[in-house]
């Protein structure tokens, strides 16, 4: 574990670009965030729900899919169940191709508590294979991870035809930092 103590005025700012560093500001009076970073990878998983798929004009949505994941973490804060409610839309690109958008709700739980949030992603799709993008995940402790928030990478590591999720990340006391205003429209 790091103890990072900055005397910035602020909210916390992870930079994470390529998961490589984070940066922890925060107000001087407060006492020092601990960050710990964490890596998981999947060792098996499952579809409870394909969810129901329409098409749609210029693609498609699959909305309700429900998958389960079980994960070896390495920090055991992280329980090793993740259940993902997700849904997906299709944006067709040219004859052939595809870009595609998700958004799902995530839940780790284990017998001392839980932690639940969001997962943003991207892909794309054509007829020489797919190209999956990180996917980021947001997350708040509950339980025993009350006051811990979470902020992962998901990327889908390949193995011959297959692949299976791997997780890179941190966990970190405290909260997220709240969303900020909507921007007013430019007068401009």
């Amino acid at each position: 574990m790091r103890t990072l103590r900055l005397a910035l005025a602020g909210t916390v700012t992870l930079a994470l670009l390529g998961l490589g560093g984070a940066t922890v500001a925060q107000d001087e009076e407060d006492a020092p965030v601990t960050v710990t970073q964490v890596t998981g990878e999947a060792f098996s998983d499952r579809t409870m729900n394909q969810g129901a798929w329409t098409d749609v004009d210029g693609g498609g949505q699959q909305r309700g899919a429900v998958f389960e994941h079980d994960i070896e973490w390495s920090d055991p804060r992280l329980p090793s169940l993740m259940r993902l409610h997700e849904n997906l839309n299709i944006h067709w690109v040219g004859d052939e191709d595809a870009a595609w958008t998700l958004v799902g709700n995530v839940r780790l739980e284990g017998e001392e508590g839980a932690w639940t949030g969001a997962e943003y992603g991207l892909g794309e799709d054509s007829p020489t294979g797919a190209t999956l993008q990180p996917r980021m995940m947001l997350l708040t402790g509950e339980g025993a991870y009350e006051g811990l928030s979470a902020v992962l990478q998901r990327q889908h590591e390949v193995i011959t035809t297959a692949s299976r999720p791997v997780f890179e990340g941190y966990i970190f006391e405290g909260e997220l930092p709240p969303m900020p205003e909507p921007l007013e429209p430019s007068a401009e």
